[in-house]
């Protein structure tokens, strides 16, 4: 009788948050050359960024729902071709909303996200707070302890991200409040990461 694999994922992100313009680069490279460009040598020189970054962009695109497994192979979704076909910049706020909605409903790929929005009803909370809870969630699923460390780096970067979930303003109010909350959350005040390429 064997037990269910369950499946997880911690720290695909290489510690970037996902940046403006990655979603629509990753799309039209992997439209033009095939998805298999993020495995490749020339992938950094065709995305633009460096190798890291390329594993980066691979990996949102997974989260997002935009990369579907076909047999031993990587294909774009049937979301991805119809974002890419209607609206390949990522212009319409409804496109946000499905990759955002994507990212919190794939416990597979995206575990510390689906956690926090799924699993974790508290309006205010810190940092430490949601290093417990998550460990407590992920000790619940995956069966196992997850240590500390492993956690940091997805604390971190999904706390770019949640302000999405709290506020219908996007744009320079997005941006504002997330640097609010991040610097909040971490303690550190620290700098927002650079969102250019």
């Amino acid at each position: 009788n064997m037990t269910n694999k369950v499946i997880y994922k911690l720290k695909g992100h290489e510690k970037f948050p996902l940046r403006e313009g990655w979603i629509n680069k990753g799309l039209s490279v992997a439209k033009e050359k095939g998805t298999h460009i993020f495995l490749e040598s020339q992938g950094p020189d065709m995305l633009g960024v460096g190798t890291n970054m390329v594993k980066s962009i691979r990996y949102w695109m997974q989260a997002c729902g935009l990369l579907a497994k076909d047999g031993n192979k990587e294909i774009l979704s049937d979301m991805a071709e119809i974002i890419y076909m209607n609206d390949p910049y990522l212009e319409d706020i409804f496109s946000l909303w499905i990759l955002h909605s994507n990212i919190a409903k794939n416990i597979e790929q995206a575990t510390v996200w689906y956690m926090f929005f799924n699993r974790f009803n508290v309006d205010s909370f810190n940092k430490a707070d949601m290093q417990k809870k998550m460990q407590q969630e992920l000790f619940n699923y995956i069966g196992q302890q997850v240590t500390e460390s492993s956690l940091k780096d997805d604390i971190k970067v999904s706390a770019y991200i949640i302000p999405m979930s709290r506020s219908v303003e996007f744009g320079v109010q997005l941006l504002e409040s997330t640097y609010t909350f991040v610097k909040d959350i971490d303690g550190s005040g620290s700098s927002l990461p650079q969102t250019g390429s």
